[in-house]
């Protein structure tokens, strides 16, 4: 995932000349980059006819910086060891991480992590031709105080071919906090592509590109801040078998 951000401050001119002062530079312009692998293998059935997996998951030290000065991100890379099981609903079932048993809250945590990296897309349950549209609303908590509403996004997803097993979906992506009066307001659009294999079940590809524009109250400061942000994120998924 590539981001680019940019943030502006406005409102009281005298505390606005006092950040430009100490150095600041504005608009502010922030790059990130965030890398992530995963290897996935699953077992046979077990007794309850459950698929037990075991997951390593690389994630790299992220790369930001700031006005074009590399800027440190704290953490370091980190590698860990995921087990668990498909139960006979098909849903996730995370037990430990790098042979430690972890909390309910940890375990939530960490599923929510891997339902990211599946890209989860919740199908029709009828057959689609060429041409069908379908719609999924996913919400997603932004951890900024005085933001207490869900961003919520609406993804429409439309199948344009088959070809060669695979099924090739184009997206489109609306975003909105849906609370005019939070501290914290964001909105956006975006377009990207989703291809599925049939035979395997499961999105091998998907591409998109993400517009956002926020604003944020500052009432302490008696400023305010707005900006952009344009993602670009990209997943693929391989296959292989004993």
């Amino acid at each position: 995932m590539n981001m680019n951000i940019e943030m502006n401050y406005g409102g009281d001119s005298a505390t606005v000349n006092k950040l430009k002062a100490s150095g600041i530079k504005m608009p502010m312009l922030m790059q990130m980059e965030i890398a992530m692998s995963s290897d996935i293998k699953t077992d046979a059935y077990n007794a309850k006819k459950e698929i037990p997996f075991t997951l390593n998951l690389q994630v790299p030290q992220p790369k930001m910086t700031m006005n074009g000065n590399a800027l440190p991100i704290p953490g370091s890379a980190t590698t860990q060891v995921i087990t668990g099981k498909y139960n006979t609903d098909d849903k996730l079932e995370v037990e430990s991480l790098s042979g430690k048993t972890m909390t309910d809250s940890a375990k939530t945590a960490i599923m929510k992590s891997i339902e990211a990296i599946q890209g989860n897309v919740e199908f029709p349950k009828t057959p689609m031709k060429v041409g069908d549209t379908f719609t999924q609303d996913i919400p997603m908590k932004m951890p900024i105080p005085g933001f207490t509403d869900n961003l919520t996004i609406k993804t429409t997803y439309k199948l344009v071919s088959i070809e060669n097993g695979k099924a090739n979906f184009d997206m489109n992506f609306l975003m909105n906090s849906g609370e005019a009066k939070s501290a914290f307001n964001m909105k956006g659009t975006g377009t990207g592509q989703f291809v599925y294999d049939i035979a395997n079940n499961y999105a091998v590809n998907m591409h998109e590109n993400i517009d956002m524009s926020y604003t944020t109250s500052m009432p302490q400061q008696n400023m305010s801040m707005k900006g952009s942000m344009k993602m670009l994120m990209s997943q693929q998924t391989t296959f292989s078998s004993n």
